[in-house]
């Protein structure tokens, strides 16, 4: 239900695409909102959001909802 509260806030602004931040629940929440509407996201940070082991779940995860669908050219920095 968040995701769909972000978009209808973007959406009673009439913001096509925005830069997103997202810190802790917030990047979560701004994670499947570019995973699940790539065009309606221009930029997403995100910070906040605990550890993941390399080469685990996790990181899988980021990496195919990060760069898979939204990946259109535009790049994915991690650190």
């Amino acid at each position: 239900r968040m995701v769909t509260d972000a978009l209808e806030v973007l959406d009673a602004l009439r913001v096509e695409r925005a830069h997103v931040v997202g810190y802790s629940m917030g990047g979560m929440i701004g994670l499947r909102l570019a995973a699940e509407h790539p065009g309606r996201v221009r930029s997403l940070l995100l910070g906040g959001m605990g550890w993941v082991e390399a080469g685990g779940g996790g990181q899988r995860f980021f990496e195919r909802n990060a760069t898979g669908r939204a990946g259109q050219g535009e790049g994915v920095a991690t650190c």
